[in-house]
């Protein structure tokens, strides 16, 4: 009996690692594949517990690590240039400089040829640097600026640099808004695009839909609205845009805007491998009256500054005749502040007068000029009427025809004939005054 149980056993085992299905109904596995399902499950189980967490926090690690090997290596090269040219260089025994950044456009002739000429400054900006409180501001100066250039007079800022160079400007931002500068960076809208294209682009939030195109110029916008990767080329659209309400103060704000993320793209770790073709690049495309000891210290002080505390302003003002008029108190207040003690705060106001009183008097010469015009043309009216020959008036007689008769309709008409047609009324009709001979026209007399 054992043994028939033990062979039934035997069998139904051998039936189930086929899958076959017992008496009892069931459907059982083969023992191996059940075997490879729990060696799976628990190795998946495994992977999940022990192994993944162990995977991400290598990686985490790892990403920890790379940020603090190129956070180091940018420490390491701002300290190194610290170390071959110290701030003092830079700052030479003060505690503030100012630096102005110039972007320039090109002049044209009637063929659309570049001219070599200074140009016009398109972009006015004043980089002012303090070494006690490793602080850095941006001072946008609007380009339609009004002040008065020696031996020039009242005109826009950014004709100064046309009349002058960097030089002539430096000079009239001294003399009529009271800033002194000590150092100058200059550089023409195609060597802006080749460096914002040798430093690997800027990350940039455009706010709007940008639509411009000036054939005459060569400038075509076409930006739309969102995060972007701005090359060399979109980047000069978005610093020129200003064909909106805010016209050049808007253009002004947006150029603060992209000076920030360019700050924090020249001292993110990522631009050590560019160096090489950055400076390849400034040195090309970029004018200055810095040596290069002077450049090395601005670089190893900038790896100093706090970017997020970087303060962005413009000058304050309000248009007046074509002219940015800056405001004698909120723009004094602006400057003082960002500028600290190279404001000449006690020649502003001597200054904004003078430039008050010759828009004041320019607008006076255009009204004199005006009246001057007026007082010719009605002058050469009367001249010329003087001129003319008098003609005598001549008063034509009134000759009233008498009414037509009223006659009866001719046989012929009411036979069914023709009648007579208006040509021949018109015929029969006396000559009019006008068409008569003048010496058969008795004029009346004068009363």
């Amino acid at each position: 009996m054992d043994l028939n149980r033990k062979g039934l056993k035997e069998r139904l085992n051998e039936l189930a690692k086929y899958g076959v299905k017992t008496s009892m109904g069931e459907k059982r596995l083969p023992q191996t594949q059940s075997r490879k399902r729990k060696m799976a499950f628990i190795s998946i189980s495994i992977i999940c517990v022990f192994v993944l967490p162990m995977v991400l926090g290598i990686w985490h690690g790892w990403h920890l690590a790379e940020k603090k090997r190129k956070s180091l290596m940018r420490h390491l090269a701002g300290a190194f240039c610290r170390l071959v040219m110290p701030p003092e260089v830079l700052f030479a025994g003060k505690d503030r400089v100012n630096i102005l950044l110039i972007g320039k456009d090109h002049d044209y002739d009637r063929h659309r040829r570049i001219l070599n000429t200074h140009g016009r400054a398109d972009t006015i900006i004043v980089v002012s640097l303090c070494r006690s409180e490793r602080k850095a501001s941006i001072l946008s100066i609007p380009r339609d600026t009004a002040v008065i250039i020696n031996g020039h007079g009242l005109h826009k800022i950014n004709a100064a640099h046309s009349f002058g160079g960097p030089e002539k400007l430096i000079e009239v931002l001294r003399d009529q808004l009271c800033i002194s500068i000590d150092y100058y960076v200059r550089t023409s809208f195609e060597g802006f695009k080749k460096i914002i294209d040798a430093i690997g682009g800027v990350w940039l939030y455009v706010e709007k839909d940008m639509n411009y195109d000036d054939n005459w110029g060569n400038l075509h916008i076409h930006l739309k609205k969102g995060w972007q990767w701005l090359d060399g080329d979109k980047a000069h659209q978005y610093v020129r845009f200003r064909h909106d309400a805010e016209g050049d103060i808007g253009r002004t704000r947006r150029q603060q805007k992209f000076l920030k993320a360019l700050a924090a793209r020249l001292t993110s770790p990522a631009m050590l491998p560019r160096l090489p073709t950055l400076i390849m690049t400034l040195y090309k495309y970029v004018d200055t009256n810095m040596t290069i000891k002077e450049l090395l210290s601005l670089a190893g002080f900038a790896e100093q500054v706090d970017m997020s505390r970087l303060e962005t302003e413009t000058l304050p003002g309000r248009p007046i005749a074509h002219y940015w008029f800056p405001d004698r108190e909120k723009a004094a207040e602006v400057l003082e502040r960002m500028l600290g003690e190279t404001f000449g705060r006690y020649l502003w106001d001597l200054k904004i007068s003078a430039i008050e009183e010759a828009i004041g008097m320019r607008a006076v010469r255009r009204s004199q000029k005006k009246t001057l015009v007026e007082r010719k043309r009605r002058h050469y009216r009367k001249e010329v009427s003087r001129e003319l020959p008098q003609v005598p008036e001549m008063v034509l007689p009134i000759i009233s025809t008498p009414p037509e008769s009223q006659e009866e309709p001719s046989k012929e008409t009411q036979n069914g004939g023709d009648s007579e047609s208006d040509v021949e009324k018109m015929m029969r009709r006396p000559a009019l005054p006008h068409l008569a001979p003048p010496e058969e026209v008795e004029p009346y007399a004068k009363t």
